[in-house]
């Protein structure tokens, strides 16, 4: 569209080392913790499968009643002994359906909002989008092409319909006879610094160095957020690892305190 295919071919096959170069990243610092939710994984299936139902025919002896984490897990492995190939392709046929309304126009609207508000890993998305908005930006800004055509190209090249659809906003904003920059600022996913980077290249006429000085920033950013994933991540492990292990530690105890209180009573 724009007369400049090379330039496009050079910065999408960057584009594309960087999101290998990320995506790799992001991988290797998501492996301890997926090891470590895959240990606590196999230690509730063995919990439930083994150490629960002990505890069940001992308590049901003293006809007593069982507490509630008690009763999710006897009711865990009552559905994993007597109805897994209900529930096995149950989980299946579940992750298909998701897959394919995400594949639909609402449900990508709907999984690509909430990526960006996933904690840590939204505002990694999000500065990915806006390294994306202003390279292209760039690109198509220097090959003369009107903005108003450069901010269509845009809308449908950044990689989420939702960063997408404010890009089109900021297009009928443009046409309505405001600057970039001002409906970049009226917009609610796109921060103001990038507004005030694009504000000073409008007014000094170095609007593509200041697209430039935008992506390297956010490139730095990016580096920067994958490489402290892990210490990032580390709060909400511990919060999520935290609760299920107290609701393991309730589902046993639980029982073992209210038969000591039966021992006592039937002491009495």
């Amino acid at each position: 569209a724009g007369g400049v295919l090379d330039k496009v071919l050079l910065r999408l096959s960057e584009m594309i080392e960087r999101d290998h170069e990320t995506a790799s990243n992001v991988q290797a610092a998501m492996r301890y913790p997926l090891i470590t939710v895959g240990a606590m994984g196999a230690a509730s299936f063995v919990l439930v499968m083994f150490v629960v139902p002990n505890f069940t025919s001992m308590y049901s002896r003293f006809q007593g009643q069982l507490p509630l984490p008690t009763k999710v897990l006897i009711a865990s492995n009552y559905i994993i002994k007597h109805y897994w190939f209900i529930a096995l392709p149950s989980m299946i046929g579940l992750g298909v359906l998701l897959k394919k309304y995400i594949n639909t126009k609402q449900g990508r609207w709907q999984f690509d909002s909430l990526k960006l508000k996933l904690p840590v890993f939204g505002k990694l998305f999000t500065k990915v989008g806006m390294l994306r908005f202003a390279t292209m930006l760039n690109v198509l800004n220097e090959s003369g092409l009107p903005i108003l055509k450069t901010l269509e190209i845009v809308s449908n090249t950044i990689g989420n319909v939702v960063l997408g659809r404010e890009v089109e906003l900021m297009r009928q904003s443009v046409a309505d006879g405001r600057g970039i920059a001002g409906s970049i600022l009226n917009s609610k996913a796109f921060p103001p610094l990038l507004a005030h980077m694009v504000a000073i290249g409008e007014k000094t006429g170095a609007l593509s160095d200041m697209l430039n000085s935008v992506a390297e920033y956010y490139d730095l950013e990016i580096k920067s957020t994958v490489k402290n994933l892990t210490t990032l991540i580390e709060p909400i492990m511990t919060v999520v690892l935290g609760s299920v292990i107290t609701g393991m530690a309730l589902a046993i105890f639980l029982p073992m305190w209210n038969m000591m209180e039966l021992f006592k009573s039937a002491a009495r």
